[in-house]
């Protein structure tokens, strides 16, 4: 079952789910109006769902239920890391790249790909890259971070962490500066 509300607590609503599946992960969707729903089972599947009631539309199914994935602001792309490949996948044309593949280091994982505002970058986290998703160009800034979130489409912030302490850094990526912004 999947219950939507208002910020503010009110309009509540139970979203009919098809049958045989399981949804365990909901949040809020770039796309406005909508819901980006992850449902376990045989296979996971990721769905986007209008939060007013209606289809449901299937953006991923996932055999291994081990893919991180990002729609676009726009509603049009899908970005997906599994195994250390980020690739993006076109909704409507379903035309799939790659746009990095990487056997190696911290973002050899899967790291979660977040698309940037504007929908021209991605930033993944693990070893904090920005990917320019038009010509596959990947820009690494040598720090390891978790929580990347844009702030607007030319900053990222994100949070360093070691045994002793955590750091929450902003990266500008015009300049390739990157600021500490809060030690913990």
């Amino acid at each position: 079952v999947v219950t939507v509300l208002a910020a503010d607590g009110s309009n509540s609503h139970v979203l009919p789910t098809p049958p045989g599946l399981t949804p365990t992960k909901v949040r809020a969707s770039s796309v406005g109006g909508s819901a980006e729903v992850y449902s376990s089972g045989a296979p996971c599947s990721w769905w986007l769902v209008p939060a007013d009631g209606g289809e449901w539309r299937l953006l991923l199914e996932d055999p291994s239920c081990a893919s991180q994935v990002d729609l676009s602001p726009d509603g049009t792309q899908l970005a997906t890391m599994h195994k250390g490949e980020l690739r993006v996948r076109n909704l409507v044309t379903g035309i799939e790249r790659t746009l990095m593949r990487k056997d190696y280091g911290v973002s050899s994982g899967d790291g979660v790909p977040t698309w940037s505002p504007d929908g021209k970058r991605i930033v993944l986290v693990g070893e904090i890259s920005i990917i320019d998703v038009a010509s596959g160009t990947n820009t690494h800034h040598g720090r390891i971070g978790v929580a990347a979130c844009w702030l607007d489409a030319n900053h990222v912030a994100y949070v360093t962490r070691t045994w002793l302490h955590s750091e929450i850094r902003l990266l500008d990526v015009r300049t390739d500066s990157d600021e500490l912004v809060v030690e913990m």
